[in-house]
């Protein structure tokens, strides 16, 4: 905890470039602010600095994207720290200050990890192994060896982590995590030329497990943290270590009065939900009903394997309980009525299969992929995750960061503005996006939430 409580207070305690040759720069005087993007979606965060440069910086040091950059953060509000080692990729919008007495530019940067790992091509072959282990296998040799966690360290030791989940230390990083989450069945599969983070995405893409009925595998960077698991996985984390989940209060519970700053960092400044109902989504992007039509190279047989969203089940909801249809922004019966849901206007998309099903002579072909399995439910499942979007802003809050979950109370957006509480909006909330805006020492935070519904 900062000595002095203050929210939405950021300090920048280093902002430090360094040249291809080794030489050193201090620019925190130059840096008008600072924004850092994360997502769920994203192999990468990305950072952005605004500098109006007073000093010759750009053109005598000179400035050449080609440099590192350390950059520190500290917030006065929980004592958030946050250490980044970067490197500069872009320096662009380049124009004069108005009074002429220097230029205004953006630079961007990323961290430095994730750019030198995309300086490779991947192209490597994974046979007899599941596609969790292959992405270890591509974590240790393209982006840093991995190594397991020091018994001794106390946040390690007291995490509960569901579903064979591993978490290792990155070398050389510190504080950096990797999580890994195992997967099921083995691959046969070469990598085709692709760099270190597509390589990731695409293992991704046949990764299955029935721990994780949305098979959400996904891979992504946050300023802490490389995550390679389901959004099961990460609700689940937070059910389990209850002291994860950030407490938000948007509504009639909101206050600014200075003498209760703690409530201040934990209010919702804004919230809006994007996007609520689209029925006519709801028929033909999949989420209800989708088609495989799927086609065994091998037997010479080709049929149709169709994905009932009411049959299947068993997705969690951000609670970690199964959802249940009755839930549903659509009641029960319009989901039933076949003429508005129905296979034949439902997504469908087609499989070639060359691996083994059920009947199959064992090891007479490759083991089962459950290529139509992932992309069923993977369709399913986003499509609900994405009903139920909310942007939200509060004050700056480097603590969080996408992966983890927060849980909001929120009252009624109706005109009268009643002061009950809003059962649909309220409730656990995947994070899966941040934006940081710090500018003149004070911090703004934006952030994606979704919830499965």
């Amino acid at each position: 905890m900062a000595e002095e409580f203050a929210p939405a207070s950021i300090r920048i305690t280093k902002a430090e470039l360094i040249s291809y040759t080794e030489k050193s720069q201090d620019i925190i005087p130059l840096i008008v602010s600072v924004q850092i993007s994360q997502s769920m979606s994203s192999s990468r965060w990305v950072g952005t600095m605004q500098v109006l440069d007073h000093v010759g910086l750009l053109e005598t040091w000179p400035l050449r994207g080609e440099e590192k950059l350390n950059l520190s953060l500290i917030g006065d509000d929980l004592g958030t720290e946050v250490d980044l080692e970067c490197q500069v990729l872009v320096v662009d919008n380049v124009q004069p200050a108005e009074n002429g007495t220097g230029l205004f530019y953006r630079i961007m940067f990323v961290s430095r990890l994730t750019y030198l790992s995309g300086l490779k091509n991947v192209i490597e072959p994974h046979s007899k192994v599941l596609a969790s282990e292959a992405a270890k296998k591509v974590f240790d040799k393209h982006y840093a060896n991995t190594i397991d966690p020091v018994e001794t360290d106390t946040l390690t030791k007291n995490e509960t982590l569901a579903f064979d989940t591993k978490k290792f230390n990155i070398s050389n990083h510190k504080n950096k995590k990797l999580y890994i989450q195992k997967s099921e069945g083995q691959i046969k599969a070469i990598i085709p030329n692709l760099d270190p983070a597509s390589s990731m995405d695409f293992l991704a893409s046949r990764c299955y497990s029935p721990n994780s009925p949305s098979s959400s595998f996904r891979f992504f960077e946050t300023l802490r943290n490389f995550y390679f698991v389901t959004d099961e996985f990460l609700v689940k984390r937070a059910i389990d270590n209850p002291t994860q989940i950030k407490p938000f209060k948007y509504g009639a519970y909101t206050t600014q009065l200075p003498n209760e700053p703690l409530a201040q960092i934990e209010t919702l400044f804004t919230m809006n939900n994007d996007r609520r109902i689209d029925t006519g989504s709801d028929i033909l992007n999949g989420g209800y009903r989708n088609s495989a039509f799927e086609i065994d190279i091998v037997r010479r047989t080709a049929k149709y394997r169709h994905f009932n969203y009411l049959e299947k089940g068993g997705y969690l909801d951000m609670e970690g309980k199964v959802r249940k249809v009755q839930d549903d922004l659509h009641s029960e019966e319009y989901l039933k009525d076949s003429s508005v849901f129905s296979s034949e206007n439902g997504f469908e998309f087609l499989i070639f299969r060359d691996y083994q099903q059920s009947g199959a002579i064992p090891g007479s072909l490759r083991s089962d992929q459950y290529f139509t399995e992932i992309t069923s439910n993977k369709i399913s499942y986003r499509h609900h995750l994405n009903k139920l979007i909310v942007s939200a802003s509060c004050a700056g809050r480097l603590d969080i960061e996408p992966g983890m979950v927060v849980n909001v109370e929120a009252r009624e957006m109706g005109a009268q503005r009643e002061l009950k509480e809003n059962q649909k909006l309220s409730g656990n909330y995947l994070v899966f996006g941040t934006s940081h805006d710090i500018q003149a020492g004070n911090c703004s935070t934006s952030l994606s939430l979704v919830k499965y519904g």
